[in-house]
């Protein structure tokens, strides 16, 4: 696992839907998918480098604090994207993002 900035360090997710189907390849789903992450990467206070939408699975690069154990990191994102998606509470489109 690369080191990030200090104090940091970076680690790289890849979620795939079940049985390969083709879950994003509407460009809206991809594009909330994406918020989704995002939102819940700032709500944990990590900073994601790279969330790649694909249309069988998701590629997610994030700087994460240093001490955080790796095993724990996409158990802990994917809690905190459904507690966001179950709550209705995934940020509009705001353009800032490459979302628009």
């Amino acid at each position: 696992m690369q080191r990030g900035p200090e104090g940091t360090k970076y680690c790289h997710l890849i979620w795939a839907t079940r049985n390969g189907r083709s879950s994003f390849k509407i460009a809206e789903a991809a594009r909330f998918c994406e918020r989704a992450v995002h939102h819940a990467c700032a709500t944990m206070g990590w900073k994601p480098d790279l969330i790649s939408v694909l249309a069988d699975r998701v590629d997610i690069v994030v700087a994460v604090p240093a001490e955080e154990d790796r095993w724990s990191v996409s158990p802990r994102l994917q809690q905190a994207v459904i507690h966001l998606l179950r709550d209705g509470r995934v940020l509009p489109d705001d353009g800032e993002h490459g979302w628009a």
